[in-house]
């Protein structure tokens, strides 16, 4: 008697679309900043949305670097106060967003500003 064998081959094959399009947002510019050193530094950082059908949720910010005891929130207000004396500061936020549509990829952007503080800051 002889045997029989059926082999049985499986492939598994991925789809992954690359999108070719703009991306889903990014930060609007931000201007270097004077800060005069009265009170509290504020700014509210925007984007702009250029995929708005394909975002989850909506863009967060974070603070990437910048000078001790800023705050970036998640909707990407900035608030600092000053330590007592003048300066300048690199500042740099990111925010992140990610994706409801097939084959585009989830995103970030950066920003980066300098942020110029006179007197007693």
């Amino acid at each position: 008697m002889k045997k029989l064998t059926l082999g049985l081959l499986l492939i598994v094959a991925t789809a992954t679309a690359l999108y070719a399009g703009p991306p889903l947002f990014y930060i609007n510019n931000i201007p270097n900043q004077l800060f005069e050193g009265v009170g509290t530094f504020t700014y509210q950082a925007t984007t702009t949305i250029q995929k708005p059908e394909c975002l989850a949720g909506g863009p967060t910010f974070s603070l990437v670097s910048g000078p001790s005891g800023m705050t970036v929130s998640s909707s990407g207000y900035i608030q600092w106060t000053g330590p007592g004396w003048g300066g300048d500061w690199p500042v740099t936020i990111k925010a992140t967003a990610t994706s409801d549509c097939f084959g585009v990829p989830p995103h970030s952007d950066t920003e980066s500003f300098t942020l110029y503080c006179q007197n007693n800051c």
